[in-house]
């Protein structure tokens, strides 16, 4: 009971299964990420695994089985789950091993962060930086057909095209890296 109150003050998603048992304990943080409204009165280890996709429950149960076979005792991966509402959520597990002092797992526990977002916003920064790129090798392009149809009569024109060209050249470059910046920014937050 004190390390569900304090959980639930922590607002950590967390899990803890007993190995040698089978019983298994999910934080009110976890209920609530999978839709729950509120726990359900009996957990088992099974719940974890049935709420991810069955390639990730697959792979799941095969990291966990090698955790326990080597002499590691902390493991991250991602999975997806889905959850009662049928949203599919991208979540970073960090997951640690309890052993005895024989060597023996005793108990698996783990931490959970919902990524979703991270991941909705990495793919649209993507999608924006190669469109980005797209503008630029056409403004390249563009500029470069611009110079070949200019005549030598008109020099300063020229050499004012190309400044300008070099000007939003430079804005753009300023601009993506302003947007690069502001990613790293809002993923770190969100971790």
């Amino acid at each position: 009971q004190r390390q569900a109150l304090v959980l639930k003050a922590s607002r950590l998603i967390w899990f803890e299964f007993n190995l040698p048992t089978g019983e298994a304990f999910y934080s009110d943080s976890y209920w609530r990420l999978l839709g729950y409204q509120r726990p359900l009165s009996s957990a088992s280890q099974q719940l974890l695994t049935d709420a991810m996709s069955a390639q990730d429950a697959q792979q799941f149960q095969h990291d966990v089985q090698l955790l326990i076979a080597t002499t590691i005792e902390d493991f991250n991966q991602h999975y997806y789950f889905t959850n009662r509402q049928g949203q599919l959520l991208y979540c970073h597990l960090q997951l640690y091993l309890w052993r005895d002092q024989a060597g023996d797992a005793l108990s698996l526990f783990g931490i959970m962060s919902d990524q979703t977002s991270c991941l909705q916003q990495q793919t649209t920064l993507q999608q924006q930086s190669v469109l980005s790129r797209y503008n630029l090798r056409q403004a390249m392009q563009l500029t470069a057909e611009g110079a070949n149809q200019l005549a030598s009569p008109w020099q300063n024109e020229l050499q004012t095209y190309r400044q300008l060209q070099w000007l939003h050249q430079q804005e753009l470059i300023r601009f993506l890296s302003r947007l690069q910046v502001e990613s790293m920014h809002a993923l770190s937050l969100q971790q």
